[in-house]
C-alpha cells in the first residue's frame, strides 16, 4: 500500500490513471440517507486513485520539491567538481602540486556527497512520512464524516494502480503478499459501491479547479478486469 500510495507522493513521490480514461466535471454526493433497519450499507474507496488526484497530495509534492532543491543543487555542483578534476588530471598537464590538489578535492568531494546523501535520506525519510500521516488523517476524516452522513455502516479502503495490467504478476504478486500478510483485498465489488469520486470532490474542495474522474470499476465489474 505505501508503494502504491508514494508513486504519488514522493516522487518520490513517483507514477496513473487506466480506470479513468473520460473525465467528468465533479460529482455532487448524493443526498444523506438513513441506513435501512436491519441492513448493512457498504462502501469501498481506492485509496490509489484519492491520492492520484488530491490537490493537497499535489502540493506537498511541490513543496517538497522546493525543500530538496538545495540539496540536488549541491550534489550536481560536487559531481561536476569531481568530474571536472578527474578530467584535469586524466591530462596529464598538471604539476605534482595541481594533482595533489586535485586528488584531495576528489576526495573531499566523495566524502561531502556521502554526507548530503545521508541528510538527505534522513529528510525525505522523517519528511514522508510526517506528510503519510498527514494526509491519511485528512482522508480518513472526510471518508468517516461522508459514511456517516450517508448511513454507511462499513467503508474499505483498498489501493489500485492507477496505470497498467491490473493482472500483470507484480500487481498480482503485491495483492498476494498483502493478503499473506492479513489484508483483506476485494476481488469484486459493484461499481455502486465505490465512494471514491465523491470523497475526493470533498477533499478537493479546497484546491479550485482540480478534476474528479467517474466511479471504478463499473457496475459489476471484476476489480482486476
Amino acid at each position: 500500500m505505501k508503494k502504491v500510495i508514494f508513486a504519488v507522493v514522493a516522487g518520490l513521490l513517483t507514477a496513473a490513471l487506466a480506470y479513468f480514461a473520460g473525465q467528468t466535471s465533479a460529482q455532487q454526493p448524493p443526498p444523506a440517507t438513513a441506513p435501512t433497519a436491519g441492513a448493512t450499507k457498504v462502501g469501498v474507496v481506492n485509496i490509489g486513485f484519492i491520492f492520484s488526484k488530491w490537490g493537497m497530495v499535489k502540493k506537498f509534492k511541490e513543496d517538497f520539491e522546493k525543500e530538496l532543491k538545495p540539496f540536488r543543487d549541491e550534489e550536481e555542483k560536487l559531481k561536476k567538481l569531481i568530474i571536472d578534476w578527474q578530467n584535469a588530471l586524466s591530462g596529464g598537464k598538471l604539476t605534482p602540486e595541481q594533482s595533489d590538489q586535485g586528488n584531495r578535492t576528489i576526495k573531499d568531494c566523495k566524502r561531502r556527497l556521502e554526507d548530503l546523501g545521508q541528510d538527505y535520506r534522513k529528510k525525505v525519510s522523517k519528511k514522508t512520512e510526517e506528510q503519510l500521516v498527514l494526509l491519511y488523517k485528512e482522508a480518513n476524516e472526510k471518508i468517516k464524516n461522508y459514511a456517516m452522513t450517508q448511513g454507511y455502516h462499513l467503508i474499505l479502503g483498498y489501493g489500485e494502480p492507477m496505470d497498467g495490467d491490473l493482472l500483470s504478476f507484480v500487481n498480482v504478486t503485491r495483492k498476494m503478499q498483502a493478503m499473506d500478510q492479513g489484508a483483506v483485498i476485494p476481488m469484486y465489488f459493484s461499481g455502486a459501491l465505490d465512494i471514491s469520486p465523491y470523497v475526493l470532490e470533498i477533499l478537493n474542495r479546497p484546491y479550485a479547479g482540480q478534476a474528479t474522474a467517474p466511479p471504478v470499476p463499473g457496475v459489476g465489474t471484476s476489480v482486476g478486469k
